[in-house]
């Protein structure tokens, strides 16, 4: 398993990031922030950091160090692109973490939280590194990692989704974005 947890309960990082203030409830809108913003932000960067090989989570996936493993790779798909297998064909991974409807996509959702991610068993190990079956050591290679301004861009739309959502109540919000 391999997911992303975000919340806006009162001790939670993303409620910090974004400039919750405690005399601002955002409970009411979090659905919204969350299926218009925050999961198809997630979606679409996990595709476009698979598409990248992972530099857009600041990794570089490759098979430097795996010389039996990528002659494997490339005898049994045709190709060496990390972390995928056959396109289309019995690949589990990926479509479970780039697709909301794709086998074993999580997406759980509460009034303060939200965990996106993948239920695939060996999602985590990938994303932690390890040893693979020819005994090379492989590195962590994790689909959902995002770089600082990754980050920052979500914090933007998401503050940007709350001021759209509390503007009509007279409400407002501090920008945090330099604390992240």
């Amino acid at each position: 398993m391999l997911e992303l947890r975000l919340g806006i309960g009162d001790n939670d990082a993303i409620a910090r990031m974004i400039g919750v203030i405690d005399s601002m409830d955002i409970k009411e809108i979090w659905p919204s922030l969350v299926k218009e913003i925050i999961h198809p932000f997630v979606i679409r960067h996990v595709r476009a950091n698979f598409d990248a090989q992972g530099k857009l989570g600041g990794q570089n996936w490759n098979y430097n160090g795996e010389p039996k493993y990528a002659a494997y790779k490339m005898a049994a798909t045709g190709h060496q692109e990390v972390l995928r297998w056959k396109k289309g064909r019995r690949e589990i991974l990926y479509p479970s973490l780039a697709f909301v409807n794709g086998f074993g996509h999580l997406f759980r959702m509460t009034s303060t939280s939200v965990r996106i991610g993948t239920t695939v068993p060996y999602a985590g190990r990938l994303a932690k590194g390890g040893v693979n079956q020819f005994g090379e050591t492989y590195p962590g290679r994790n689909p959902m990692k995002m770089k600082r301004a990754s980050k920052k861009n979500l914090v933007t739309m998401i503050q940007r989704g709350i001021m759209r959502g509390i503007a009509p109540k007279g409400m407002g919000i501090r920008d945090v974005r330099h604390s992240l």
